[in-house]
């Protein structure tokens, strides 16, 4: 029986809240364009590339964390497959249909407008060419799926050190796949966090042993200038990756092993969360553009995020639980 991880519960919340908060400020980021707004946060948009510094690393590095343990339980191949097909792909087509797509078109989304609804569900919501949030849940099946295959080669079983090598030279060579490609360009971007939970849980103690004392503090006070340089705009490809990786380690090292209800329930309802909340941010978007910056941050995560979360809570009372991979 997998031991229950408490501190892992914890950084499921930490990550579901992050996303939420990046996807409630993202209008007034300088990258980002999609609805116009009369209105500059330069607080925000500094917020919003500290956030995109951390998010999705940890979120990854968290699936690769937690894939270990079904390596490590030898479930058959059509089993694990078919338990990812139900957990991540079926809710991927159910909410991108029932969910995105209506309310992006309630909100008058630009891309959406004049478009076949048959072109827009197939070309852009599954095909992944304009679907928001959730192109993640595509790129995530491909990563479960392509690093169980590799862990089931015969000759990782008996050298597992090989495995760990095949995966890091996997995640240095995809980084080369073109960004413009529907989810494996994603998959190139972000297999080197999944890897890095991978290879975090399999060594786990080693890695502690080494981070402890000064190690701590000094990568503490790394991720928190990190954080610091990012927050200022100051930008650099290799340099936003080393300290995402610091700050993801950091997080994996100073999270405590100790869960509240609170961020238990939050934990648990994560993936409800993310499915929900982020089409809710294009009404206010498009509705309320030029509001006080405070007040959208206070709609968007504090409102919209209650929604996303009494609808998660909704869907599994209701017996539900496949729109949200349960």
């Amino acid at each position: 029986m997998v031991k229950k991880r408490e501190d892992i519960e914890n950084l499921r919340a930490v990550a579901i809240i992050l996303v939420v908060l990046g996807h409630s400020v993202i209008l007034y980021s300088d990258k980002w364009a999609l609805y116009p707004t009369t209105v500059s946060a330069p607080p925000l948009n500094g917020l919003k590339d500290i956030i995109n510094l951390i998010q999705m690393p940890l979120f990854f590095s968290i699936s690769g964390f937690c894939l270990v343990y079904s390596l490590n339980g030898k479930r058959s191949f059509r089993g694990f497959l078919k338990n990812k097909l139900r957990r991540v792909v079926v809710p991927f087509l159910i909410i991108g249909a029932l969910w995105l797509y209506p309310l992006r078109m309630l909100a008058d989304y630009p891309a959406y407008q004049d478009v076949n609804p048959v072109n827009v569900l197939v070309k852009y919501i599954y095909f992944g060419y304009d679907n928001g949030h959730l192109w993640f849940l595509p790129t995530l099946f491909l990563m479960l799926v392509l690093t169980d295959l590799i862990a089931r080669v015969p000759l990782f079983e008996s050298k597992p050190s090989l495995f760990d090598l095949s995966l890091v030279a996997i995640a240095l060579l995809t980084v080369a796949i073109p960004v413009s490609w529907p989810y494996l360009g994603q998959f190139g971007q972000n297999y080197m966090w999944f890897v890095v939970g991978v290879l975090f849980h399999r060594h786990e103690k080693w890695i502690r042993e080494v981070c402890t004392g000064g190690m701590k503090i000094v990568l503490v006070c790394a991720a928190g200038i990190g954080c610091l340089i990012t927050g200022c705009g100051i930008e650099s490809m290799l340099l936003g990756k080393i300290l995402s990786l610091i700050c993801v380690l950091v997080a994996y090292l100073v999270v405590p092993n100790h869960s509240t209800a609170t961020l238990r329930k939050i934990s648990r309802n994560s993936m409800g969360i993310y499915l929900f909340h982020s089409p809710l941010i294009y009404l206010s978007f498009n509705f309320w553009p030029n509001i006080s910056p405070w007040l959208m941050v206070l709609i968007n995560f504090v409102g919209f995020g209650a929604v996303a979360y009494g609808m998660t809570e909704l869907v599994r009372k209701l017996g539900l639980g496949i729109v949200i991979g349960e």
